[in-house]
């Protein structure tokens, strides 16, 4: 399985140790070069992400973990492979247009 975590804070963070656990492979994404920096130090197996073109990867998931207030706005600075599961950990906001993606909901 192939998993894209766009964020690295918090729920990034400990998404990506229980994930790490498994044997998926991960790729990691997010504007805070500080935070991906932190998370490929203790996470060597991660892979970084420098494109907000995700087509590539053929990503099976896609985990948006960002702060709440910024869930729509990196939903629409992405692209994504038609065939990924899009999902964010928001538990207060929704994706403002549905159609954003085809396969997308909530991680909660």
């Amino acid at each position: 399985m192939r998993i894209v975590v766009i964020g690295s804070g918090n729920v990034a963070y400990h998404l990506i140790k229980g994930l790490s656990k498994s044997t998926a492979t991960l790729f990691v994404h997010a504007r805070n070069a500080a935070g991906l920096n932190v998370l490929k130090r203790e996470f060597d197996t991660i892979t970084l992400l420098a494109t907000t073109n995700l087509s590539a990867v053929q990503a099976d998931v896609v985990l948006i973990c960002v702060k709440d207030d910024a869930l729509n706005a990196v939903m629409q600075s992405y692209t994504f492979s038609e065939s990924s599961l899009v999902v964010h950990t928001s538990g207060t906001q929704t994706f403002n247009e549905s159609n954003m993606h085809l396969n997308h909901g909530v991680f909660y």
